[in-house]
């Protein structure tokens, strides 16, 4: 077997194993409204559901406030966070440069929802 179809081969094993999980997803029943996340108290509020809070050291500036912040943005979770920051300048077509900072985040586990109903979801914020 060739290098290259053990990679084709490894690739259509992962997707497989992906499209079974994507069947085995359950849409919870109720309102929009029963399954929406209760968002932390506090942080930088992006309405109507967004409160984060920005780790990195404060000496940087806002609009980082502190490392011992809490990184998630739902009360009542229990599951996976990732978190990656990206920070720097950039620069236009026209060449002029601006300061960079993007902040994104995934959630994937089980919340209490606002109704106090138990939920799985995955959460992405870019």
């Amino acid at each position: 077997m060739t290098a290259r179809s053990r990679f084709t081969t490894l690739h259509q094993h992962r997707l497989a194993q992906h499209a079974h999980q994507v069947h085995q997803l359950k849409i919870q029943a109720g309102s929009p409204g029963d399954t929406e996340p209760v968002p932390i108290p506090g942080g930088d509020v992006i309405p109507p559901l967004i409160h984060q809070f920005v780790p990195g050291p404060v000496e940087l500036g806002p609009p980082f406030e502190g490392v011992d912040v809490e990184p998630n943005g739902i009360t009542n979770f229990r599951g996976f966070i990732a978190m990656g920051v990206l920070a720097g300048t950039a620069t236009d077509g026209d060449g002029n440069t601006f300061d960079l900072f993007s902040d994104i985040r995934v959630y994937k586990g089980e919340y209490v929802s606002s109704d106090g109903s138990h939920h799985r979801g995955t959460f992405v914020e870019i």
